[in-house]
């Protein structure tokens, strides 16, 4: 009950402030995605270990941003302000990452984390993770997304040399994550369907990867629905809004 507590309290510590439901929710959601792909356990303690990490690095309280703008003077110390604050943000979302380990000393993406030798250590005993081939496929991932973010033309970054590391690190952040939340549906996918129907890989013109297949017969399922089952479907199971 203590450790529920505790978890509880972490996760809305890091919950953003203002009322932002939309990003609640959305923080709800993708905990529970990945609660499905690797347990509610393995991601209690991620999220714990988040929560340390962003208070071992944001301690350090950020400087006052000025709203005046009675003249140019203040409109340029605004300015100032905002660079500042935001190179602070930028060096301790970093500081995280590397709590996390999962950019290097030198605030590279880190081969080794990503490693399929690491990730497979670490996701063994999850429900995805448990397979080779899921671990492989996320392997994969890190690699596209890092040729991604350095191929990433210069001109498109931030004019600002101190950043464009860090605005790299967030390309292949951003890839990364939406990847990783696509194989944890592939990943659902096949799990419902093969409790539904059993082994249905053997149906021809499927994709030889079977959480590509899973996809695939899901998609086609439900375009092959009636208008009047979506309805039903989405009644059920998608957004509801007023």
């Amino acid at each position: 009950m203590l450790s529920l507590t505790i978890f509880i309290v972490c996760f809305l510590m890091a919950a953003p402030a203002h009322g932002d439901e939309y990003k609640i929710q959305e923080k709800i959601n993708r905990f529970n995605l990945l609660a499905r792909c690797f347990g509610e356990d393995f991601m209690r303690e991620f999220a714990i270990k988040v929560e340390k990490a962003i208070q071992h690095c944001y301690d350090t309280p950020g400087p006052v941003i000025r709203r005046k703008r009675s003249s140019l003077g203040d409109i340029m110390q605004q300015v100032d302000d905002f660079k500042v604050a935001e190179d602070i943000e930028f060096s301790n979302l970093t500081c995280v990452l590397k709590q996390m380990q999962t950019v290097d000393s030198d605030a590279r993406i880190s081969q080794a984390f990503f490693s399929f030798e690491n990730l497979y250590g670490w996701l063994k005993n999850t429900p995805a993770g448990s397979d080779p081939a899921w671990v492989h496929k996320l392997v994969d991932v890190s690699k596209d997304c890092d040729a991604l973010s350095k191929g990433w033309p210069d001109h498109l970054l931030y004019k600002q040399p101190i950043s464009n590391n860090f605005r790299r690190n967030m390309i292949f952040f951003n890839c990364f994550y939406k990847m990783e939340d696509t194989l944890c549906t592939q990943f659902q996918m096949l799990q419902w369907l093969e409790y539904a129907y059993g082994d249905f890989t053997g149906i021809p013109g499927l994709p030889e990867d079977k959480y590509e297949a899973a996809e695939v017969v899901y998609k086609a399922m439900y375009a092959a629905s009636t208008p009047e089952a979506r309805l039903a479907d989405d009644f059920f199971w998608q957004k509801h809004h007023l």
